[in-house]
């Protein structure tokens, strides 16, 4: 990580209370309140509660309109308030941003709610300013803050209305079991595109 990224999430954790350095030896506080979720660990091993939508479920998924099948879900898009704001498709009229308002799931399909019909096709970049896509943050290397390489990442997963729930990552031990991690949004410094996803915290907070 560079040095100023890496001074400026210290800077930050010390205004919090926080300690973010490996040497500290924390357990991740729970000094910011219950209410705050990002800095609550989840039982590894525990499922996902009822409704939770996972980001390699949805994308391959068939999407359906009024007068039949429309395309196939190829990405997910998320807003700048870190809920789901479309998913990408694509079909023989090429590629699509619906917003996820628009579509329901039922079963292993995407339905386009309501009579206004399929969008016309297009492929823009990203669904709104300051979104991202969720399948270019599938495969990233996951490192704490200091630098140490954790895994990848495997799945994310999303609560039933729409807002980023968990990061699914794959350890680097291969005999680990895969762990489900709070997502760390831009106020802990994520970067979308950087091809990393950076632990806000070090080694010793989750050992």
């Amino acid at each position: 990580m560079p040095f100023a990224r890496m001074r400026t999430a210290i800077l930050a954790a010390q205004a919090l209370g926080l300690c973010l350095l490996p040497a500290c030896g924390d357990t991740l506080p729970d000094r910011l309140g219950a209410g705050d979720r990002s800095f609550v660990l989840p039982d590894w091993k525990q499922p996902d509660p009822a409704g939770t939508l996972r980001a390699r479920t949805l994308m391959g998924m068939a999407v359906m309109g009024p007068a039949g099948p429309v395309g196939q879900v190829i990405d997910l898009m998320v807003g700048p308030d870190e809920r789901l704001a479309a998913v990408m498709v694509e079909g023989p009229a090429g590629q699509a941003a619906m917003p996820w308002a628009a579509v329901q799931a039922e079963g292993a399909v995407l339905r386009v709610a309501g009579p206004a019909g399929v969008p016309p096709a297009t492929a823009p970049a990203a669904s709104t300013s300051g979104g991202w896509s969720v399948a270019a943050l599938l495969g990233d290397l996951v490192t704490f803050v200091d630098g140490q390489s954790y895994g990848t990442v495997e799945d994310v997963a999303f609560d039933p209305d729409g807002a980023v729930r968990t990061v699914v990552v794959r350890p680097d031990d291969p005999g680990a079991e895969a762990a489900l991690l709070p997502f760390y949004g831009r106020r802990f410094g994520f970067e979308p595109g950087s091809g990393r996803y950076v632990l806000p915290f070090g080694a010793r907070s989750v050992g």
